[in-house]
């Protein structure tokens, strides 16, 4: 596992516990239970932390984009159906404030539009990072011939 470390994963802000699973060897988990502190208190403040979840989000989850999108989408169609009401309230019933419903209609609308933009942008921009961080697709452990012999595969740049 050092070795793909070293050689196949180059990024530079590696989110360590998300890789070790996808790399794909065996793994198994070892409880216990940690001692009290003997002295002193940690030095990983608040803000590494948050840097370190936001690590983790951008590096192995597309979500919050797919969220933005559903909800820019959501917001824009909203305010569809709020203006459909206010043309049937002011129809009908006179009951409107003049100015009102095309003001929040108009911010409504062109604020859920940037907000799904700006997902689909994201969406992409999320395509491009993956691929400039170039993992590998697949991890090949030891190559099996026709005849079911098993060799170790060489590491790059060594000999085979």
């Amino acid at each position: 596992m050092v070795e793909v470390f070293k050689q196949d994963l180059r990024e530079r802000d590696r989110f360590v516990r998300g890789l070790v699973r996808w790399v794909g060897f065996p793994y198994c988990t070892v409880d216990f239970e940690a001692l009290p502190r003997f002295a002193g208190h940690t030095h990983y403040s608040l803000r590494r932390m948050v840097s370190f979840a936001r690590t983790g989000l951008i590096s192995f989850s597309k979500a919050p984009l797919k969220v933005a999108v559903l909800l820019g989408f959501s917001v824009s169609a909203l305010s569809l159906l709020y203006g459909l009401y206010a043309i049937f309230a002011y129809l009908f019933f006179r009951a409107v404030i003049p100015g009102w419903a095309s003001t929040v209609l108009v911010g409504t609308f062109l604020g859920g539009c940037q907000l799904l933009f700006l997902g689909l942008i994201g969406e992409y921009i999320a395509t491009i990072f993956d691929e400039v961080k170039a993992r590998p697709l697949y991890i090949v452990a030891t190559l099996r011939s026709a005849t079911g012999a098993a060799r170790r595969v060489p590491a790059p740049g060594e000999p085979p």
